[in-house]
């Protein structure tokens, strides 16, 4: 799937054993509940998992629009 991809962020430490925290923003042409947040990657770092082997993500409207967005928590 070919997503507009917009980053703002500082400098992540990946090996700081931490998690940053990914928003993927929904529109009104794209259903972020349609992303398998497991196959999420940020150089190489997955999106971290709880107990029961899920990712560790959220839905809500991030960004005010009026469309769902995810957060997905991906490990550092």
């Amino acid at each position: 799937m070919n997503t507009p991809l917009s980053i703002h962020l500082n400098s992540i430490n990946l090996g700081s054993n931490g998690v940053v925290p990914v928003a993927i923003f929904g529109s009104a042409t794209f259903d972020v509940h349609q992303i398998d947040s497991a196959t999420i990657k940020l150089a190489n770092a997955s999106a971290k998992l709880k107990g029961n082997s899920q990712p560790i993500a959220s839905y809500l409207d991030v960004n005010g629009d009026g469309h769902i967005d995810i957060i997905v928590q991906v490990s550092t």
